[in-house]
C-alpha cells in the first residue's frame, strides 16, 4: 500500500482535529441500508451540524452493528493495527481513540471531548456482498467497475456499533445514523457511486502514530475500560448529566430500557442495559449498584403488594451525610424529603404493606437473587 502522504498529512494537522461545532456532515439522500448506506442517486445531499452531537446520547446499534460501504484508508488502517496495541488509548487532548473489546470482537472507541462525539467501530476487508454489489452496478462499465472493485480491496470498510443518536433522538441508534458515524471517519475520496465522500476525521491520529508518537499521549486503559462496558459507559454519561445523580440514574435508565416484567433469571446491571429491557427488579437493582459506588447509603426492597399480585421492588436512598431519604424505582423517583425509610413503601402505595430489605451487595457478588424467609417480612404503616 502506498505511503500516506505529507501533503495529506499536513493538510490534516491543521483540519481533522480542528473541527468546529460550525460545520456538518454531509451524506447523499435516499441512503439505503440493503446497499450498504449507498443512494441511486446524489442530486440531493443532506447535512447534519457538528453541533447535534452535543444533544445525542452515544447508543448501541444491533449486536452484529451495522456495515457500511464506506472505505477508511487502507494504510491509515494498517497504521492504527500496528501502533495502537489493544488495550491502549491515544489522545491529543481533545480527541481520544481507544482499542477495546467489544462484544467479544477488536474494536476501537472515538470521543470527541468538545463535541459528545462517541462511536465504536471496527474497520475489516471488504466483504464478499459489497464487492457484489459494486459488480452489479458497474456491470456495463467495465472501466469504472475495476478501479472501484481495486479501491475497495486496498482500503477497509468501516462497520460501526455505537453511535450518537443524531438525526431523530428517538433513543435509537439507527443505520442513517451510523452512516453518519462512519461518513465522519471514512476516507475523503469514496470511489463507489452513491457513497459520500467522507471527512477523514482520523488522518491526524494516523499521521501522529506514523510520524510523531511523542506527541501524543498513549497509556494502558483502565481494568474496566479494556472490554467495553455499558455500565461504566452509564455511570459516565449519569455524571455528566446536569441535575443530582439520584435523578440522572433514573432518567438515563427510563431513556435507555424498556419496562418489561416476567423474566425470573438474574441479569448483572451491565447485562440488563446491553439488552434494554428488564423488570423493576433489574431498574432497582442498577440504582442500588450506582448509587452504592458513590456512597450513598441504599437499601434494596422486595414490596408485598398483597392480593397474589406480584412483589415489586425500589430503593430507599439518602447522599453521603445526609439526613433525609428520598427513593426510586422503575416508574418514579423522589429527591430526599423523607425523615422515616420504613414508611416510605407505604406512603408509595397509600396504604400500610410489607416489604423485606434484601442483602444487594450478596445479590451483586453471588450474581443471583436469593431472599430472606417468610419470617423476614417487615410493616410499612400508611
Amino acid at each position: 500500500m502506498r505511503k500516506i502522504t505529507a501533503l495529506i498529512c499536513l493538510i490534516f494537522l491543521t483540519s481533522a482535529f480542528s473541527f468546529s461545532s460550525e460545520g456538518a456532515v454531509f451524506l447523499y439522500s435516499g441512503l439505503s441500508p440493503e446497499k450498504w448506506g449507498r443512494s441511486e442517486t446524489r442530486d440531493e445531499t443532506m447535512s447534519i451540524d457538528f453541533f447535534r452531537f452535543q444533544e445525542a446520547m452515544s447508543l448501541p446499534g444491533p449486536e452484529e452493528g451495522y456495515l457500511t460501504a464506506v472505505l477508511m484508508d487502507g494504510n491509515l488502517a494498517d497504521v492504527i493495527y500496528g501502533k495502537l496495541d489493544a488495550g491502549q488509548s491515544v489522545s491529543d487532548g481533545q480527541t481520544t481513540l481507544s482499542s477495546v473489546d467489544y462484544n467479544g470482537k477488536q474494536a476501537y472507541r472515538l470521543k470527541q471531548r468538545d463535541w459528545g462525539l462517541d462511536v465504536i467501530f471496527t474497520l475489516e476487508k471488504t466483504p464478499a456482498i459489497i464487492m457484489e454489489e459494486i459488480k452489479k452496478f458497474y456491470d456495463k462499465d467495465s472501466y469504472n467497475k475495476n478501479l472501484v472493485l481495486q479501491e475497495y480491496q486496498d482500503n477497509q470498510v468501516i462497520r460501526v456499533f455505537r453511535g450518537n443518536d443524531i438525526i431523530d433522538g428517538d433513543g435509537t441508534f439507527s443505520y442513517g445514523e451510523a452512516m453518519v458515524c462512519a461518513t465522519l471517519i471514512g476516507k475523503t475520496f469514496q470511489p463507489f457511486y452513491g457513497i459520500h465522500d467522507g471527512m477523514g476525521f482520523l488522518a491526524n491520529i494516523g499521521y501522529l502514530l506514523e510520524e510523531a508518537r511523542p506527541a501524543l499521549s498513549i497509556e494502558p486503559l483502565l481494568d474496566d475500560e479494556m472490554e467495553y462496558n455499558e455500565y461504566r459507559d452509564f455511570v459516565f454519561r449519569a455524571k455528566s448529566m446536569e441535575g443530582s445523580l439520584p435523578e440522572n440514574i433514573y432518567i438515563l435508565a427510563r431513556t435507555l430500557c424498556r419496562l418489561k416484567e416476567g423474566s425470573d433469571e438474574y441479569a448483572s446491571p451491565d447485562e440488563f442495559l446491553k439488552r434494554s429491557w428488564g423488570g423493576s427488579r433489574d431498574f432497582s437493582l442498577l440504582f442500588y449498584k450506582v448509587l452504592r459506588e458513590f456512597n450513598y447509603e441504599v437499601k434494596l426492597l422486595r414490596i408485598n403488594p398483597g392480593s397474589d399480585l406480584p412483589n415489586e421492588y425500589m430503593i430507599v436512598y439518602r447522599s453521603p451525610g445526609g439526613r433525609m431519604w428520598g427513593f426510586m424505582g422503575a416508574e418514579y423517583w423522589t429527591g430526599e424529603r423523607f425523615g422515616n425509610w420504613t414508611r416510605i413503601p407505604a406512603l408509595y402505595k397509600g396504604r400500610s404493606i410489607q416489604f423485606q430489605e434484601l442483602e444487594g451487595g450478596a445479590i451483586l457478588s453471588e450474581s443471583r437473587w436469593f431472599y430472606p424467609g417468610a419470617s423476614r417480612w417487615q410493616e410499612s404503616y400508611y
